[in-house]
């Protein structure tokens, strides 16, 4: 899903041509799109932030292993919960969809 998100024009056209949604279908995929976005880009800073310091813990002398630890941790756990708002993204479109739309969807966005 998040690689289709760049190239919102596409994504669109994939929504409307391939899978044939009906208007009501697009806006709620919008809005669940525009939800998962914001989520987006605010765990993504956080993950930016959390790996800056477990640069900076890696390069900090004398080596503190128990801190390097707790950064990674940190780090794994914002890239877990990006990953789970990816699979909730996913299952939220894909419960807007009847059987032949959610084949086709899962063909294209596989989790």
């Amino acid at each position: 899903l998040v690689a289709h998100n760049e190239n919102k024009d596409s994504r669109a056209q994939f929504f409307k041509d391939d899978l044939g949604v009906s208007q009501e279908q697009f806006k709620r995929i919008e809005t669940i799109d525009n939800y998962y976005k914001i989520k987006y880009q605010t765990l993504n800073a956080d993950l930016k932030l959390k790996q800056a310091e477990l640069t900076k813990s890696i390069k900090h002398r004398p080596f503190n292993d128990s801190d390097v630890k707790k950064k990674i941790s940190n780090e794994l756990t914002v890239s877990g919960k990006i990953r789970l708002n990816n699979i909730k993204h996913h299952l939220e479109i894909e419960s807007l969809l009847d059987s032949f739309q959610r084949m086709k969807f899962n063909e294209y966005f596989r989790m």
